[in-house]
C-alpha cells in the first residue's frame, strides 16, 4: 500500500530528512488516516490508474499528514 516514497517525499515535496525507516512508518500511518477520512475510497494499490493530476494530489495530501 505504499504510495510515496522516501525520494518522492524528499525531492519532490522537500520534506524533512529522517532515517528511510521512520519514513516508512509515518507514510504507512499517513496513509491509513487520510484512508479513514475519506471512508476508504481511494484504491492506493492501484493509484497510478486514477489520472495523473489525482495521484499527485493523493501523493501530496500523504506527504502532507
Amino acid at each position: 500500500m505504499i504510495c510515496v516514497d522516501y525520494n518522492y517525499y524528499i525531492k519532490t515535496y522537500g520534506g524533512v530528512e529522517m532515517p528511510p525507516s521512520k519514513f516508512t512508518a509515518l507514510e504507512l500511518r499517513a496513509t491509513k488516516h487520510i484512508n479513514k477520512i475519506t471512508s476508504n475510497r481511494i484504491d492506493f494499490e492501484n493509484i497510478d490508474s486514477l489520472g495523473e493530476e489525482i495521484e499527485e494530489n493523493i501523493k501530496l495530501a500523504v506527504c502532507s499528514v
